[in-house]
């Protein structure tokens, strides 16, 4: 799988630490897969115009990951 990387803060980034402008509506407060303001969804955090890691303010990039699923009955 392909997730948000930060290279400053060496971390593989949730939804909710990748913050953004909304690419739809321009809403410079989206977080993480979807926009507060007129709640449309995102594929991908990267696709947010100028995405930044909350932590550290740094621009992060996609980087393959490796998931493991696991089916629980």
């Amino acid at each position: 799988m392909t997730q948000c990387y930060c290279e400053n803060c060496t971390l593989f980034l949730a939804d909710r630490f990748v913050g953004g402008t909304c690419p739809h509506c321009d809403f410079p407060d989206a977080r993480g897969d979807q926009c507060d303001k007129c709640q449309k969804l995102f594929n991908s955090p990267i696709e947010m115009k100028n995405p930044f890691c909350t932590i550290c303010n740094k621009t992060p990039i996609e980087r393959d990951t490796e998931h493991f699923f696991i089916d629980l009955p």
